[in-house]
């Protein structure tokens, strides 16, 4: 590039941004609130070559005045003790701001001169009141790189100064004035060593994440690359997503070869050049060498490959963020950019592990971080190698590694092959076979699961499985409908003692599974374990269960007493005890799964616990990645609708998701107004309002799909209007459905006959005759168009036929005093218990019966009289 073409660039390689290109984030509003309360420390905890500079030199730029000055220091120059410290950011404040403090340095000379005989830390407090008293505003000091001072025996004591400042100002009013900005790669609180000093938890964290889409296009806005094609922006976007550094230097490429890149092949092309073939390039390089050097963050980075990211502690989320890897969200962990993704590959991040460990090794470590791929590849490695070495711990890891896969012919397969000796290795004997009853449990082969479990408990090495294989096998008993044996087994359970089993080290799992022993016996309804019985023993095990369990408990309290202090307990637990929801399993297990939080969201909202009901929504989609709130929603919609509510109580939950949390996903919106829609027909609390939402909500949106389910709402809907006499509302509902019609698929456009057919009894309900021979005649034209295919669909073939004989009927009448076939009300000459067959509208299906088991839905207008 020639010398006249970079001084045109826009992009230029600066050190510090301009102001013209500067875009604003989060962090900088918050530095703002920060200059002006005055009221706490900021520190901005951020990764390298992510702006943290930019963004103190900017508040600099932007608040500096005549009154307020503002002291950059850089403490990577470090200095040998303290005092040196304290004076050199005296001395660059006096140095920068030379305008207001010339008058100032011969003072704090002649203060250093006089007083030096006193702790570093007073003559820093003295030398700063000096410079306050010089200036009528603000002193903001920013202290940069402050990660510098671990290298230094002193950092203690500078955090510990700064500390002692805001509480000072009750002493020296002036340091309202003063207030600081810290800006680093490790949290204050991580550079004090000396346990004896207070911690520094009176600052205020700023954590600067990547730009938001609206940003993004500020910046290209402000760099004059607007006229990009769509396709090369979004491409950048899509690489980089609003990863500052990255997308100011893919720009600036861009820029520079702007003829030469149209298309996003283009930006692919430029964006594996640079970044993705000798990974050299800023901030690549910077964050793949912090990952090569540590191991925990590769480890982290295998677990969130395989979808493991929730079970990421805290504090690696934080390694992650300051690594660069991630933004800063602790609800979720995602890797923040594709550059970044694939500069983190899993083939990349593999051949860091020291190969000299055997793969039996590698393969049993990943099992026991639950990431079960990379458990299989390895130990499948292993068993490669060398099929006879550690067979038996190979195929057993192997088996267990498949069952939580969810491969259970795979698991089966390889527990089969595993022999470990009963008295050298009895835990492992006793697990091998209770795995083995776990498998035969799910697929359904019962007596086969009995002898897997007979086995664990003939063994009588009292320990965690041989408790499990008690219990499973109380199931299978039931499931075998052979309760009196199953209920033999967990009575017995249920009066025994911990001090029967084996359980030492983990008295939590006797305790975990009586609550499930308990649950089985009240499933059964045991007229020896009554409702006192249950009480009792719930109320022994809320105090003896792990804490992870306990809200499980107080849910069952709950549901037993319908007490609102359990729910209040319950929720409680979970929030302070910062509980992870785990995935339901198939056997019986006492766990904070996903259907325990749905109904403790559901008793929290059936009990009008709204707030509470909120706290647990929100708690829930910060915990699990990839949870919105709406997808929460929608998924305990569902649970509502299998759960043994009312269908007022399902409206009125699914009521309140659409009115205070509006779906935004179309489909979501559209089940969720057929679902309200719905239940207002057969609840009648509503049955107009939400039919004609989703019928405007489906013709504002033309590419949402229209399905039978839905029509069929529609036709229930005019069918109930009609047999109600409220003619008007068929009329609108009808006119309004006919908008869509074009919509419809040519099958459905089929079964539209079916509203067409209703308005003709509509017309004639109205005593509209002459327009009802108009629709009747419009009917049979459209009938007879491909009447073979319109027999062969399957909701219009039985209603087919009394719809030709109907409009014939009307066509021949030459006097209408017409009563509706289908929606009026039982007559005179048919008695309650008379038989009577009726054909059902939406369906076709013809039932035959007492005339009293459909009277409802022949007065509903959703069936019709059929002569026999």
């Amino acid at each position: 590039m020639s010398k006249s073409d970079l001084m045109n660039k826009i992009l230029k390689p600066y050190t510090i941004v301009p102001s013209s290109l500067y875009v604003e984030r989060s962090a900088d509003r918050q530095v703002e609130n920060i200059i002006n309360e005055m009221g706490r420390p900021g520190y901005v905890l951020v990764s390298r070559q992510m702006g943290k500079t930019n963004l103190l030199l900017n508040a600099r730029r932007k608040y500096a005045s005549f009154n307020d000055k503002f002291v950059y220091v850089d403490l990577s120059n470090l200095f040998n003790d303290e005092l040196s410290c304290f004076r050199n950011i005296i001395d660059t404040a006096i140095e920068i701001n030379y305008d207001v403090f010339s008058s100032k340095e011969m003072e704090v000379d002649e203060f250093r001169t006089r007083y030096s005989h006193l702790p570093p830390h007073k003559q820093h407090e003295r030398e700063l009141r000096i410079l306050l008293n010089g200036i009528q505003g603000k002193l903001i000091i920013v202290l940069d790189e402050i990660d510098a001072l671990t290298k230094t025996e002193y950092s203690d004591r500078i955090f510990a100064q700064i500390r002692s400042i805001y509480f000072g100002r009750t002493n020296y009013p002036e340091f309202e004035r003063l207030t600081y900005l810290l800006s680093g790669v490790v949290e204050p609180s991580d550079l004090i060593k000396d346990p004896k000093i207070s911690p520094f938890n009176i600052g205020e964290k700023i954590y600067l994440n990547d730009f938001s889409k609206e940003e993004f296009f500020d910046f290209v806005r402000k760099a004059e690359l607007e006229n990009l094609d769509k396709d090369v922006l979004d491409r950048v976007f899509y690489w980089t997503s609003g990863n500052p550094r990255l997308t100011w230097d893919l720009f600036a490429i861009i820029e520079g070869n702007i003829l030469e890149c149209r298309s996003k092949e283009d930006v692919d092309t430029i964006v594996q050049q640079m970044y993705l073939t000798s990974y050299d390039k800023p901030p690549i390089d910077n964050i793949r060498e912090i990952v090569k050097n540590n191991k925990h963050l590769q480890d982290a980075l295998i677990e969130i490959e395989y979808g493991k990211g929730q079970i990421v502690t805290d504090q690696i989320k934080q390694d992650l963020y300051l690594a660069g890897i991630v933004n800063y969200d602790m609800g979720s962990v995602v890797i923040k950019n594709r550059i970044i993704q694939h500069s983190l590959s899993k083939k990349w991040l593999e051949s860091l592990y020291d190969r000299s460990e055997d793969y039996l090794s590698i393969g049993i470590d990943y099992y026991h971080k639950n990431i079960y791929k990379l458990a299989i590849e390895n130990l499948t490695k292993s068993l490669d190698q060398n099929p006879k070495k550690d067979e038996n711990f190979v195929r057993y890891y192997l088996g267990l590694s498949h069952y939580y896969s969810n491969s259970l012919d795979l698991a089966k397969s390889e527990l089969l092959q595993v022999n470990f000796d009963r008295k050298e290795f009895g835990k492992l004997y006793s697990s091998t076979n209770l795995y083995l009853g776990y498998i035969s449990q799910i697929i359904g082969a019962l007596e086969e699961a009995k002898e897997y479990y007979d086995r664990v408990l003939k063994f009588e090495l009292k320990n965690e499985y041989y408790i499990s294989a008690l219990v499973n096998l109380a199931k299978v008993y039931f499931e075998l409908a052979q309760e009196e044996e199953g209920e033999k087994i967990l009575l017995n359970y249920l009066s025994s003692t911990i001090e029967s089993y084996a359980l030492e080290d983990d008295p939590d799992k006797f305790f975990n599974t009586k609550f499930i022993a308990s649950e089985l016996m009240a499933k059964v309804q045991s007229e020896v374990y009554n409702r006192d019985s249950q009480l009792e023993s719930l109320e022994e095990l809320v105090e003896k269960v792990s804490v992870r369990n306990k809200p499980i408990v107080l849910m069952s309290l709950y549901e037993l007493t319908k007490s609102n202090e359990y729910l209040d307990q319950a929720l409680k637990e979970i929030l302070d005890q910062k509980l992870k929801i785990q995935k339901k399993s198939k056997l019986i297990e006492i766990k904070l799964d996903h259907d325990k939080v749905r109904s403790l969201e559901m008793y929290l909202f059936l009990e009008r616990k709204y707030e509470d009901f909120e706290i647990l929504i929100d708690y829930e989609s910060k915990t699990i990645d990839d949870y919105s709130k709406e997808k929460i929603l929608e998924k305990l919609a569902g649970f509502f609708q299998e759960s043994d509510v009312s269908d007022e109580e399902i409206y009125s939950f699914a009521e309140y998701f659409y009115l205070y949390h509006p779906p935004v996903s179309l489909q979501i919106k559209r089940n969720l107004l057929g679902l309200l829609a719905g239940l207002g027909i057969t609840t009648k609390i509503d049955s107009k309002r939400y039919l004609l939402e989703l019928v405007n909500f489906l013709e504002e949106n033309i590419k949402v799909e229209i399905s039978i389910e839905i029509l069929n709402l529609f036709i229930l809907g005019i069918n109930q209007f009609i047999a109600q006499n409220k003619l008007i509302d068929a009329s609108e509902l009808i006119d309004k459905i006919y908008r869509i019609k074009r919509n419809l698929s040519p099958q459905l456009q089929e079964v539209y006959l079916l509203i067409d057919y209703l308005e003709l009894i509509l017309l004639k309900k109205k005593s509209r005759f002459t327009d009802a021979r108009t629709k009747a005649s419009e009917i049979l034209r459209l009938a007879e168009i491909d009447y073979s295919s319109k027999l062969a669909n399957p909701i219009l073939s039985h209603n087919l036929p009394q719809i030709m004989q109907e409009c014939n009927a009307t066509l021949s009448a030459s006097n209408f005093l017409f009563k509706m076939p289908s929606t009026h009300k039982t007559s005179n000459k048919v008695g309650r218990n008379d038989i009577v067959t009726v054909r059902y509208l939406n369906s076709g299906k013809q039932v035959t019966g007492k005339f009293k088991r459909v009277e409802i839905d022949y007065n509903n207008g959703k069936c019709i009289l059929v002569d026999n």
